[in-house]
């Protein structure tokens, strides 16, 4: 991976400029929450046209409900893989309130192995936006298989 290629490539494009002011609306708009999905679809368009190997890697900021969809679906995605962690947070939270030392421990090892699978959620996290860039479908999120198939030939990338 060409690290220095990674943050100077959307400066290559002649129309930067534009597109970076239009992504700051939605930077914006993401404060009442409407612009993240824009965002997120985006960021999918681009993923898909660096691994295509496009000359100009940032698409114009058209096709709206397009990239708004997308985003979605990968969001969507993400409170999936988010649910456990919750679960696990909310668990530890409740136990946390007991006078009891044994709860209180297994609070403690409740947020432990939360905070373990926020680390994996984030390790996987490349593999499957990578996977719905080339994919585009929900189930592509969770085809185990592919994604560490995909961390596995980037670990190199991912370390």
């Amino acid at each position: 991976m060409d690290v220095g290629r990674a943050f100077s490539f959307p400066f290559r494009d002649p129309d930067w400029v534009v597109k970076f002011l239009v992504g700051a609306v939605f930077v914006l708009l993401s404060v009442v929450l409407v612009g993240i999905p824009f965002l997120v679809g985006y960021m999918v368009e681009v993923v898909r046209r660096v691994a295509a190997g496009e000359a100009e890697p940032l698409p114009a900021w058209e096709n709206l409900g397009e990239k708004f969809g997308r985003g979605l679906v990968l969001l969507a995605i993400f409170v999936v893989y988010s649910i456990p962690y919750l679960v696990l947070s909310a668990c530890a939270f409740l136990a946390g309130f007991g006078d009891d030392g044994g709860i209180r421990l297994v609070a403690s090892l409740l947020n432990c192995v939360g905070f373990l699978y926020s680390l994996l959620l984030t390790a996987i996290s490349p593999a499957v936006i990578a996977r719905f860039a080339a994919v585009g479908t929900f189930s592509a999120g969770f085809q185990i298989d592919a994604l560490i198939d995909f961390a596995q030939r980037r670990l190199g990338d991912y370390v």
